[in-house]
């Protein structure tokens, strides 16, 4: 899993079905850059936002990037997918199955920067409040 979450004006026709924009664009470009199993904000999304209600779900967080599509962007929020999983008992991810041991460089610095998230996250006592997954979410409907 990887995405990007950006805001802004776009231009879409109907007839052949195309959408294009500024932020849809850089946004695109900043998901495809990722280098782990994460998502993150386009500053445009983060201007849109505020710190008002996203403070729950959003974290400052150095995004792994392979490299940044312009210099003007430096993705530095990331969607926090890990306290769900970190406060349900039994949802930990299955570590050993999402990342082929035999994989190349690429796949093995993926591995490692989400796990490296997922760990920081899980760790820190940042969160004042729970935001564990419903009760009727069972450990292998997220595998």
């Amino acid at each position: 899993m990887r995405g990007a979450v950006g805001f802004g004006p776009i231009f879409v026709s109907r007839n052949p079905l195309f959408f294009t924009g500024k932020e849809l664009y850089e946004t695109k470009k900043l998901e495809e850059r990722q280098v782990w199993a994460g998502a993150m904000l386009h500053d445009s999304a983060v201007s849109a936002l505020g710190t008002v209600g996203a403070e729950p779900f959003f974290l400052e967080y150095p995004v792994p990037m392979s490299e940044c599509p312009t210099p003007t962007l430096r993705p530095s929020i990331a969607i926090d997918w890990v306290t769900p999983l970190s406060a349900s008992p039994g949802l930990t991810p299955p570590w050993d199955r999402m990342f082929a041991a035999s994989a190349g460089t690429e796949v093995r610095r993926k591995a490692e920067e989400t796990r490296k998230f997922f760990d920081m996250v899980a760790t820190s006592n940042r969160r004042p409040f729970s935001l564990r997954l419903s009760e009727g979410t069972r450990a292998r409907d997220l595998r």
